[in-house]
């Protein structure tokens, strides 16, 4: 899964929909989530962007250069989340996943004396 570039970023246009890679609905399916206005750009520095996005009725936001690895344009049809215990678990189970050819992206979640992972994985 090719996740947005800045140059994609920057060339998006009001009503061009955007698929979430992490938040997925009830079904599995990712959240999509619609451009809502222009893409704001600076001149003096080029890396900098800022898109107005909307989810749903009242939900809105904005993404930055930061946060474009969370987003793709293209569709995708299912989304699973698996966590794990122990991260050398997650560890394992991801290099599983990638030999039976699903996409997958590892969470770490907790601290030093609770770690505990995610795996997301899904298919093209």
């Amino acid at each position: 899964m090719k996740t947005l570039t800045l140059k994609q970023a920057k060339n998006l246009k009001v009503g061009d929909v955007l698929y979430h890679l992490i938040n997925t609905n009830s079904d599995g399916t990712p959240q999509r989530w619609r451009v809502n206005g222009k893409v704001q750009t600076w001149k003096k520095d080029a890396s900098r962007i800022k898109v107005p996005v909307k989810h749903g009725l009242r939900q809105c936001d904005y993404l930055d250069e930061s946060c474009l690895d969370i987003v793709t344009l293209t569709p995708f049809q299912k989304y699973f989340i698996k966590t794990f215990m122990f991260l050398s678990e997650g560890k394992k189970f991801q290099r599983k996943m990638q030999k039976e050819k699903y996409h997958t992206r590892l969470e770490r979640i907790g601290g030093v004396s609770d770690p505990y992972c995610k795996v997301h994985y899904w298919i093209n």
